[in-house]
């Protein structure tokens, strides 16, 4: 079979060797021409499957040859046999090689007189533009001379070695040299069965080949081969449940089936019971509310309500705790500054809020009056004190303190004028003195009235009081 007409371009399987001859065309060989005539082919395409069924011309539709060439496939792939072969090579010299064939009859097979055809194929020549075609795969390159033998199943096999060259089209694409030996009746023409093949890609190590060759337990396992992980199931059993089943695949690597806990709701495994739990440990059972306490009981989450502090992302509130698996509110924030002079109010994302206000307020003075609120702290307007308030408490430092020669000279001033008894023209009137007190700067009745009060609280005191 020259290509897999598979669905999606599937390249051959492993278990399939093939060898591409042109025949009548610029890559037409001797031994490729005596192939043909071997099996008395009379046009292309012709495939010939284990050398005993054949498959002559050509279908329309891909898929349909596929299809056909599938069924003549699976027929000889249905068929047993006893006959093994492992194919290798080591480098001589360059782009030469010594390939050896070892062949054998398995114990409990059939004996029988093969003989052994061993070829060198290119994978993807010849390309189109060597004159090729695009499903060019393994084109045959060279063969070596064949060899007869028989073998009886636990006889000593036989090993057949031959030295290929490759030419330096091959040597450029060494990645695509494969050597390929099969083992068949040894007719003069065909049909002639295919007891069995193998294949070796360069560079041609038995244990890299991902084939199973004799002496090899596994593939690429035994022999000369580097030992395997396993041979066998059995092997691979660490008995523990919770690693899933083990096995020993072709290639002598252990694998697991994984975790055997599935179930979204029972998705922990718990080795010691030897059961898939809702839980093994505590932080399984979280969810995600700080007013439970989380625990794993027996494989079993419990989420049991607590009390503790908690925050109900109120500023507003104090003292939050977990009520029934939910945050309860603590008391009211206290924002209380004690300033009359301030609007206290709160905002649940950040707390207190203090606004200054314009409000009546009372400063403690007591020669103020019209107290208010301004920029958050009080203040009024000092006031002047009149006789009749006399006996009051005194006014503030700021109001100057008269003595006896100031009263007589305002009301001398003011009985008779700025010019008379001393207090003359160009003396300016005492009652300016007042001014931080409420004086305009005028000598009048309301001067002489604030002299005669302040005087007598001076005075009063030290002579009325015991």
């Amino acid at each position: 079979m020259i290509r897999d007409y598979g669905p999606g371009g599937q390249v051959t399987p492993d278990t399939f060797a093939a060898v591409q001859i042109h025949v009548g065309d610029g890559f037409a060989t001797s031994w490729g021409n005596a192939r043909d005539n071997f099996y008395g082919v009379t046009g292309t395409p012709t495939a010939w499957f284990d050398g005993v069924l054949d498959a002559e011309g050509a279908y329309q539709s891909n898929s349909q040859m596929y299809n056909w060439y599938r069924s003549k496939y699976l027929q000889r792939r249905g068929v047993a046999t006893d006959v093994t072969i492992a194919l290798t090579g080591e480098q001589v010299s360059g782009p030469t090689y010594t390939m050896e064939a070892t062949v054998c009859i398995e114990s409990g097979g059939s004996a029988k007189t093969m003989r052994l055809y061993m070829v060198q194929v290119l994978d993807y020549w010849p390309m189109s533009f060597e004159g090729g075609n695009s499903y060019s795969r393994n084109g045959f390159k060279q063969a070596a001379s064949w060899e007869d033998f028989s073998l009886r199943p636990g006889q000593e096999c036989a090993v057949v070695q031959r030295t290929f060259t490759f030419d330096s089209r091959s040597w450029s694409s060494p990645n695509d040299i494969k050597v390929i030996a099969w083992a068949q009746r040894p007719y003069s023409s065909g049909p002639a069965e295919v007891f069995q093949a193998a294949v070796a890609v360069w560079p041609f190590d038995l244990c890299l080949n991902g084939e199973l060759d004799g002496g090899e337990d596994r593939i690429d396992c035994g022999g000369s081969c580097p030992a395997c992980e396993c041979l066998s199931d059995g092997s691979c059993d660490d008995f523990l449940v919770c690693t899933g089943d083990e096995t020993c695949d072709a290639y002598g690597t252990c694998q697991s089936s994984g975790d055997p806990c599935t179930d979204p709701d029972f998705p922990y495994c718990d080795e010691a019971n030897q059961e898939c739990d809702e839980c093994t440990v505590a932080s399984h059972c979280d969810d995600g509310n700080s007013c439970t306490d989380d625990a794993c009981a027996v494989g079993v989450c419990v989420n049991t309500n607590n009390t503790d502090p908690c925050d109900d992302e109120n500023a507003c509130t104090t003292g939050d705790a977990c009520s029934g698996g939910a945050c309860a509110s603590g008391l009211p924030l206290d924002c209380d500054d004690g300033e009359p002079c301030t609007d206290d109010t709160c905002e649940s994302a950040t707390g207190c809020v203090y606004t200054n206000n314009s409000n009546a307020c009372d400063d403690g003075v007591e020669c103020t009056v019209d107290d208010a609120c301004t920029g958050g702290a009080c203040g009024g307007t000092y006031q002047v004190r009149l006789f009749g308030d006399i006996m009051g408490g005194f006014c503030p430092p700021a109001c100057p303190q008269p003595d006896l020669d100031d009263i007589t000279c305002i009301l001398d001033d003011f009985a008779n004028g700025p010019a008379v008894d001393g207090c003359g023209a160009n003396d300016p009137p005492e009652s300016a003195d007042l001014a931080p007190c409420g004086g305009d700067g005028v000598l009048d009745l309301d001067d002489v009235l604030y002299m005669l009060d302040a005087f007598a609280q001076i005075y009063r005191c030290p002579h009325a009081c015991p």
